[in-house]
């Protein structure tokens, strides 16, 4: 490419404005992601300080956080195998629960909307996706945007064998 330095097209082949079209940059964000589970209901106590025992229904939720104010991270997908001896909930995945530190506040449908397991449905707006995979035993939550200095929470829930 011949230039004159001011991206002016000397050559006249048109290499010197392409090449100051656009910009290509990598911004670094800081990602943590935290886990935690509460006991829903059992078949013995139901919802009154239930135990983790066959049957029992548990809540798993993830929460993503992006540490870095003002430098939004594309795509962020969170992955998690379901525990060994449980069996997944049909339908339980929701994203956009509310959150305080690691931990979940709210469950259900005020604790973030609900998605179908096969991926189909989003959250408005936002472009959340969920889905869950029988073969792999994998709930997977896609976050095709998580702004600098938020976080954003999914949920699953699973049963006890």
């Amino acid at each position: 490419m011949i230039s004159d330095g001011l991206g002016l097209d000397v050559a006249l082949n048109g290499q010197g404005r392409a090449s100051l079209g656009y910009e290509i940059t990598t911004r670094n964000v800081a990602l943590t992601v935290a886990k935690s589970q509460l006991v829903l209901s059992d078949p013995i106590n139901l919802a009154i300080a239930p135990k983790a025992i066959p049957g029992a229904v548990v809540q798993y939720c993830l929460i993503v956080n992006n540490g870095t104010v003002g430098t939004p991270a594309s795509n962020v997908t969170l992955s998690d195998v379901i525990p060994a001896n449980t069996t997944y909930v049909a339908n339980s995945i929701s994203i956009g629960a509310l959150a305080l530190g690691q931990t979940c506040l709210l469950t259900g449908i005020v604790g973030g909307v609900p998605l179908a397991d096969d991926g189909t449905i989003t959250v408005p707006v936002l472009n959340f996706t969920g889905s869950y995979n029988a073969n792999t035993k994998t709930v997977n939550a896609t976050i095709p945007t998580l702004l600098g200095g938020t976080s954003v929470a999914a949920t699953f829930r699973v049963t006890i064998n």
